[in-house]
C-alpha cells in the first residue's frame, strides 16, 4: 500500500512539473510564429533537411520563399519529442562523419599500399630477372659439364 502511495505521489509530481514547464513554455512562445505539431515537423524535415535549422532549445527555423522563419511547436510534448529527435539527428550525423573519416583513412592506406607495391614490384621483377639469368647460366654449365 505504501508503494502505491509513493508511486502516486511520484506521478503527481511528474505531472505537476510537466504542467509548470508547459505553462512557462507557452509564455515564452512567439505569438506570431507559425505553430506545427512534431509529427508534421518530422515529415517536412525528412523531405528537405537542408531547409531546416535545429537549435539547442525548442526552436527550429525553416528556409522558405521569404527567408528564414521561426517555427513553434503546438504542444510542450512536441518540444520533448523534438529534443529526442534532435539528439538522434546529431548522433546520426556524428556516426556518418565517423564512417566518412574511416573511409578516407582506408583510402589513404590503400594508396600507400599500392605505392609500396609498385615500388617493390619493380625490385622484385629485377630480382626474379637476375635469378632467372643465374638459373639459365647454371643450366648451360650443367649441359656443358654433362657432355652436351
Amino acid at each position: 500500500m505504501e508503494i502505491l502511495i509513493g508511486i502516486g505521489v511520484f506521478v503527481a509530481l511528474v505531472l505537476l512539473a510537466y504542467c509548470i514547464f508547459a505553462f512557462v513554455w507557452m509564455g515564452s512562445m512567439d505569438k506570431t510564429a507559425p505553430r506545427i505539431s512534431f509529427v508534421a515537423f518530422k515529415k517536412f524535415y525528412l523531405i528537405s533537411p537542408s531547409n531546416w535549422r535545429l537549435y539547442l532549445d525548442d526552436s527550429v527555423e525553416y528556409y522558405g520563399d521569404h527567408g528564414w522563419m521561426d517555427i513553434e511547436f503546438r504542444h510542450y510534448i512536441d518540444v520533448v519529442r523534438y529534443g529526442f529527435f534532435k539528439r538522434k539527428v546529431e548522433r546520426d550525423g556524428e556516426y556518418l562523419e565517423k564512417i566518412q573519416n574511416e573511409r578516407r583513412f582506408i583510402a589513404s592506406l590503400q594508396k600507400d599500399i599500392d605505392s609500396y607495391r609498385r615500388e617493390n614490384l619493380s625490385e622484385l621483377e629485377r630480382i626474379i630477372g637476375v635469378a632467372s639469368d643465374n638459373a639459365e647460366n647454371l643450366l648451360q654449365k650443367a649441359e656443358v659439364n654433362s657432355g652436351g
